[in-house]
């Protein structure tokens, strides 16, 4: 048995019409720009994640330094509180106003805090620009004070871009953010 078809019913089931095709881009489109959101997002809250892991690793570098002099450090005579900022390089280490070279000669507990501090500080300053470090005593910080143990606060604060993924313009701001990390040597 033989089917006629007219033109009319072939044209129906001969594929897409450009409508249908138009809707297919538009919503591929939709998409792909989705996408490339989440990536920018994702991108950015890696570089977030990075300077944090960095800064954290920061203080426990000189939380390590303190506890490695504790002859120092949790000492009754030590008296300990200054901060920095991107202009420290330039300005005397505040404990003594010159900073000891402990690589070469044999140093006093109280010379290789300097020195640790003054390294420290350097390397921070040159790694973080435009952030700020803190170290202050927070127990029994008066010299000679017997009543409780010594410990410090190492205070970090700096700014972070942010990629917001739900606002439409200018997805970028910029936020302070801190941290605190407490030592007691």
């Amino acid at each position: 048995m033989l089917v006629k078809t007219t033109p009319l019913a072939r044209r129906q089931a001969a594929g897409f019409t450009l409508v249908e095709l138009l809707v297919t881009m538009l919503i591929v489109t939709v998409g792909i720009l989705g996408i490339v959101k989440m990536q920018a997002a994702g991108v950015a809250e890696s570089q977030v994640s990075r300077v944090r892991s960095l800064m954290t690793f920061q203080a426990e570098s000189l939380a390590s330094s303190m506890r490695a002099n504790r002859g120092y450090w949790a000492s009754t005579t030590a008296a300990f509180s200054t901060a920095w900022t991107t202009v420290a390089t330039s300005q005397t280490y505040p404990m003594s106003g010159s900073t000891p070279d402990c690589t070469s000669s044999t140093c006093s507990a109280t010379d290789m805090a300097h020195a640790d501090m003054a390294a420290w500080r350097d390397a921070f300053v040159n790694a973080f620009p435009g952030a700020t470090a803190t170290v202050t005593c927070s127990g029994a910080c008066t010299a000679g004070a017997t009543t409780t143990p010594r410990s410090y606060d190492i205070a970090l604060s700096w700014s972070e871009k942010t990629v917001a993924v739900n606002r439409s313009g200018n997805s970028t701001s910029t936020s302070p953010v801190s941290m605190v990390l407490h030592v007691q040597p």
